[in-house]
């Protein structure tokens, strides 16, 4: 079922959220939902959404379906591969607890035309914190190296641009998430702040990440508008669960700055209301992403002058990273070349 050029991904064990319903209010977009051992498929029957079962997947790329894990959110990438096959020119990732905000459609699928934007582009090498941009209190997104949680010089890192032309090479655009953002276990276990939801500053700012720069980006929020970059889409297999999405989307960001292409940030056009977590038990799958961050961005930082172009880079660059600890098992490679031959 295709019936416009852009769609929603969202892999879940849930029956349909608010989240789920609210994306498929939308007529702008299609809703492909991504299914699990644990997802109570007969909760979707009739609801106006491409709901892919088990056995959808399994005959959707026989080869892939059987080296992607169960009960794992690495599921999705059989939402991806459904969605690129598809033909469609937008991809957008959420989740399942996610809701859409009233501006969502044309904060997100069409910054080109809002009027009274503002625009900036984000200078330095170092990984920057893209919440310091839309709040002052002390709250950082998962994926920010520890090292780098007491840095205050995100808003002096940025310059104002023309609204002229800003978008032509911007091919991933990320959201932020009112009410319980994405931020890490640490925070959540040591802050009072977390006690309380959070309110993002609406500014209509979008921020480009510059050259030389990192930022941490997840999958909650996120529009991929460039089909050349649609295998970048690959989620992980054989990283912890909390680590996964972070991952991907700094090894997007090499492979975007290899191809001349740019992230974008902006701010919450979500409203979080956030699954049951164990706060202590994400911690204990995020140790993984804290240990290897701070090396992952430095090495990738290291490779962007020597990948290949295109989606050739993605084979190598996994590679390195299983040769260097921070992809924990070399099955990834297997998993990931079964990926990009199912894409074509």
């Amino acid at each position: 079922m295709r019936n416009t050029n852009a769609c929603v991904v969202i892999t879940t064990i849930n029956p349909p959220t608010a989240a789920v319903l609210g994306y498929i209010a939308i007529p702008a977009v299609d809703v492909i939902i991504v299914a699990d051992r644990k997802t109570p498929d007969a909760a979707y029957a009739g609801l106006d959404c491409d709901f892919l079962s088990l056995a959808r997947q399994q005959s959707l790329a026989p080869k892939l379906d059987a080296l992607l894990p169960y009960d794992h959110y690495a599921r999705k990438n059989m939402g991806y591969l459904y969605a690129i096959r598809a033909g469609y020119d937008v991809i957008v990732e959420s989740d399942d607890d996610n809701i859409p905000c009233e501006n969502w459609e044309s904060a997100s699928l069409l910054p080109e035309g809002l009027v009274g934007a503002s625009h900036f582009v984000v200078g330095g090498s170092l990984p920057v914190n893209p919440y310091q941009w839309f709040t002052d209190a002390h709250v950082w997104p998962r994926g920010l190296p520890l090292r780098r949680v007491l840095d205050s010089d995100s808003r002096q890192r940025t310059s104002p641009v023309a609204s002229t032309g800003f978008f032509d090479d911007v091919s991933i655009l990320q959201g932020l998430a009112d009410g319980d953002p994405d931020v890490d276990a640490i925070f959540r276990l040591t802050s009072r702040s977390s006690l309380q939801l959070l309110t993002f500053e609406k500014t209509n700012s979008y921020y480009k990440i510059g050259p030389a720069a990192f930022c941490p980006a997840n999958t909650q929020n996120t529009v991929w508008r460039d089909r050349r970059d649609f295998p970048s889409l690959y989620l992980p297999s054989y990283v912890s669960f909390r680590f996964c999405d972070i991952l991907k989307m700094y090894v997007a960001q090499a492979l975007l700055r290899r191809n001349g292409r740019s992230l974008v940030l902006q701010g919450a056009t979500v409203l979080q209301d956030r699954n049951p977590h164990d706060f202590f038990a994400d911690y204990l799958d995020e140790r993984e992403m804290y240990l290897h961050v701070d090396r992952l961005i430095a090495l990738l930082d290291d490779l962007v002058g020597v990948l290949e172009p295109g989606s050739r880079g993605l084979v190598p660059l996994y590679a390195t990273l299983v040769a260097e600890g921070i992809v924990k098992d070399p099955r990834e490679v297997a998993v990931l070349e079964a990926w990009l031959a199912a894409v074509g």
